[in-house]
């Protein structure tokens, strides 16, 4: 008897510390909101598997004294790994401005512009953490191929800006607002 009830303890013990793991895989923007909760379920989850280990841990803590399932449930509430970059998955694709947007469509960027049917394509360079920069090689000056238009585009919205290559001064193009979100994991900031 004391066997089965052993095993339905650590079965559902390991089921509710694997339980967060499969919620943040899941859902990976609803960490900040639910971590509350996803600790204490992995907490109850440590504390039940404890109770099954033979022997007696004992945690004395400032303001904190546990023993046995309790212990485990402490330490298991006292870990706190270092937090995940807020907002991982959350990368804006479409940048809309007075008169027309940006939008990323599959591994480009399109400019939409309302006064026009032309949709200047560019090939994303690269992204920090204020700014997507891209560029569109058919536009250039005059016949340098390689002096070509660059955009940068801020993340989290504002004025966009353009340059030459060749001299590289940037300057003001269009206030821009993020629109769409994506949440693929191939979009992450690097």
């Amino acid at each position: 008897m004391q066997r089965n009830v052993n095993i339905i303890l650590l079965m559902v013990g390991l089921i509710l510390i694997i339980l967060p793991l499969g919620f943040i895989g899941v859902f990976p923007d609803q960490v900040d909101v639910s971590s509350f909760y996803l600790r204490l379920i992995a907490a109850l989850g440590g504390a039940l598997v404890g109770a099954i280990i033979p022997g007696l841990l004992d945690i004395q803590l400032p303001g904190i004294r546990a023993a046995g399932a309790l212990a485990v449930l402490v330490l298991f509430w006292m870990f706190n790994p270092p937090q995940a970059p807020k907002k991982l998955f959350s990368l804006p694709n479409r940048y809309d401005y007075n008169g027309g947007y940006f939008e990323k469509d599959n591994k480009n960027w399109v400019e939409h512009i309302n006064s026009t049917p032309v949709t200047p394509i560019f090939n994303e360079l690269r992204r920090d953490k204020q700014y997507i920069f891209i560029c569109d090689s058919s536009r250039t000056i005059g016949s340098d191929q390689k002096n070509i238009m660059n955009v940068r585009i801020p993340i989290n919205g504002g004025m966009a800006y353009w340059s030459w290559t060749t001299p590289n001064q940037w300057k003001s193009l269009v206030n821009v607002t993020p629109v769409r979100v994506y949440t693929h994991e191939s979009d992450l900031v690097q």
